[in-house]
């Protein structure tokens, strides 16, 4: 379906760019960089015939970062009316998509030959008559922009931040409620660039961004590393209903923590467990804690 999509944009005889002749935004640098990490990552796990792990970085590249986020990201560009725009953005995602079927071809050797036939030839990637005589991807072919995709990763949280609050209060995912967001200096502008993308993606109306964006009064809170994400709700949701129910969750989630941190104060839990045990309890500590703080946080936004 993602290589059924690609071709439905792709018109015959299109030469392809080069990606450094496209000007790349974050959302592209970023996955590229999930594509470096990737080819590094399954390389090293097929080394050391961890098969099934390779096949599971893969998967998560993809399914959870290019199909999820790039295709989505890509839809304005391939529906402009600017075909330098549409061009530049058919060159990025046919090099990702051909990166990740070159990676996936010794699991799904027929699937992923039929579809790379189809692709056109991209100039960063030489062609051979068959995927199967084509370059494995490596990290030292494909670029990496760090910080960039770092900054695209914060956009992530925050568009899925936006979308857990209202899930979770059962605010419909259509409902465009406006943004309010604070985050660390360093991301300001690189968040403000990427507006467009957390309007649409999260299904908001106004986003307002900077670092010292006060809590406006009923709002629902989201918080990130570095940000936080207010979005008020009052006439929206009913505030009383939607106290208790976060109210009903704080005890819920007070009780699964107070359960962890009985377990990790337990020697005789600590020293006995297995360590990949032991990790993923400190994990759900992490996580939990994290909700928890959530909560508490959202409650004392609609008691303002």
């Amino acid at each position: 379906n993602a290589g059924r999509f690609l071709f439905s944009h792709l018109d015959p005889g299109i030469k392809l760019l080069k990606l450094n002749e496209i000007q790349l935004d974050l959302s592209q640098k970023w996955i590229v960089s999930e594509l470096n990490q990737t080819s590094e990552k399954v390389n090293n796990l097929l080394k050391h015939y961890r098969v099934n792990e390779a096949v599971e970085a893969m998967y998560h590249y993809l399914w959870g970062s290019y199909c999820d986020w790039t295709v989505e990201a890509s839809k304005p560009a391939l529906n402009s009316e600017d075909l330098n725009v549409k061009r530049q953005t058919l060159s990025l995602l046919c090099y990702v998509f051909e990166g990740g079927l070159r990676l996936l071809h010794p699991i799904i050797p027929f699937v992923t030959e039929e579809l790379w036939q189809k692709l056109p030839e991209h100039p960063d990637f030489p062609r051979q008559q068959s995927i199967s005589l084509s370059q494995f991807p490596n990290s030292q072919m494909i670029p990496a922009f760090e910080a960039e995709a770092e900054k695209w990763r914060k956009v992530q949280l925050i568009i899925q931040g936006s979308r857990s609050a209202k899930q979770q209060s059962g605010i419909s995912s259509k409902e465009m409620l406006n943004a309010y967001i604070r985050i660390d200096s360093e991301y300001v502008e690189s968040t403000k660039q990427s507006t467009s993308f957390i309007k649409r993606l999260a299904t908001l109306g106004e986003v307002h961004i900077s670092n010292d964006q006060l809590r406006p009064g009923k709002s629902l809170t989201s918080v990130g590393p570095g940000f936080e994400v207010y979005l008020p709700v009052s006439g929206i949701v009913d505030i009383t209903k939607e106290k208790k129910r976060l109210k009903t969750e704080l005890t819920k989630i007070e009780k699964i923590v107070s359960g962890i941190d009985k377990k990790l104060n337990n020697e005789n839990f600590v020293s006995k467990a297995p360590k990949e045990i032991l990790q993923q309890t400190k994990t759900q500590k992490i996580n939990m804690t994290g909700q928890l703080q959530n909560l508490k946080l959202n409650l004392e936004a609609l008691e303002d």
